[in-house]
């Protein structure tokens, strides 16, 4: 379904939800469409929707309505539809000052579900956009509830209890010691694997939610405080020490020989990246340095894992004749 972003503002404006909603039943009622609207601080009563204020214009005419005016789109707007009929549910805009949010009502429910994109999730959702880009959907959950929601896609369910315990603590702890990661954009951390995957209820188990339960209250700590508590999926046959990495030094983070992964079978567990002359040359630049062209390259270090540390580059200066 389509959604006009033009509409008809009936004019009128209200303190109350419930008496913007009456407004909107009385034009329901006499065949318009028309819903409720939250606009800057007030609420308001918003008629039907179009593709252009010229649309919308005639629409004001062919209704006969006095006092209506035509409402252009807005870069911060969020339309609620109903996904079954199409229909306008509810408008809330209020620019960047506060944004929508939704928490499901508990009802007969412990703990209600909402669906996104797919898949369940608990908790409550705020919905925003920045200045007409997509809108960012943020999940508000508690810390039991989204570890639930994270050991089914970081590590098999049916997996030992035991095995799961371990995931649920590096999950809880890595949560925890990235909280404001992405304070600029009003979450935590993201549910991709650029933090840990996150993706609620759908293929969480008993097995799994048990692990988590068995957990409650536990992190992973280093001299008082939680860990960097970063995992993978592969290793290639052994980690690499943090200082090697990121440059900073975590006595728990150190390489270890890795005997119990099947290079054969793992993702990822031996792969190939390869660089051109010209990417070489642009990563020294980025790095602020200032290369000529690239003509070859070569490792002049190795960590003690066996790992490159560094490279050495050739490069060659073209003299320009006249």
């Amino acid at each position: 379904v389509k959604i006009g972003c033009y509409h008809i503002d009936s004019g009128e404006s209200f303190d109350r939800f419930a008496d913007a909603q009456d407004l909107a039943d009385t034009y329901r009622a006499s065949g318009v469409p028309a819903f409720p609207a939250y606009v800057s601080g007030e609420y308001r009563v918003r008629i039907e929707h179009y593709s252009s204020g010229e649309y919308a214009a005639s629409g004001i005419a062919s209704l006969s309505l006095s006092g209506a005016s035509v409402v252009s789109p807005s870069g911060t707007c969020i339309t609620v539809v109903s996904t079954a009929t199409g229909e306008i549910l509810f408008e809330f805009d209020c620019g960047t000052s506060s944004n929508l949010a939704v928490m499901p009502s508990r009802g007969e429910v412990d703990r209600p579900l909402t669906w996104f994109k797919g898949y369940k999730y608990c908790g409550g959702f705020e919905y925003k956009r920045f200045n007409g880009n997509n809108v960012t959907v943020i999940n508000f959950v508690g810390m039991q509830d989204y570890v639930k929601g994270v050991i089914p896609y970081e590590m098999n369910p049916s997996w030992p209890v035991e095995a799961l315990k371990a995931q649920a603590l590096c999950a809880k702890t890595y949560a925890v010691s990235n909280l404001n990661k992405y304070a600029s954009y009003g979450f935590d951390v993201n549910a991709t694997v650029d933090c840990q995957v996150y993706r609620g209820a759908n293929t969480a188990t008993a097995n799994s939610d048990r692990a988590v339960d068995e957990t409650d209250g536990q992190f992973i700590t280093y001299n008082g405080a939680y860990i960097s508590a970063v995992y993978h999926s592969s290793n290639g046959g052994s980690t690499e020490s943090a200082v090697n990495v990121w440059g900073r030094d975590y006595a728990y983070l150190r390489a270890v020989t890795d005997n119990f992964e099947d290079l054969t079978k793992a993702s990822y567990g031996t792969w190939k990246f390869e660089l051109t002359k010209s990417q070489l040359r642009q990563i020294l630049v980025e790095k602020g340095y200032s290369p000529a062209t690239v003509t070859d390259a070569y490792i002049e270090e190795y960590t003690p894992a066996g790992n490159v540390y560094k490279l050495r580059s050739e490069e060659h200066t073209s003299e320009l004749q006249s």
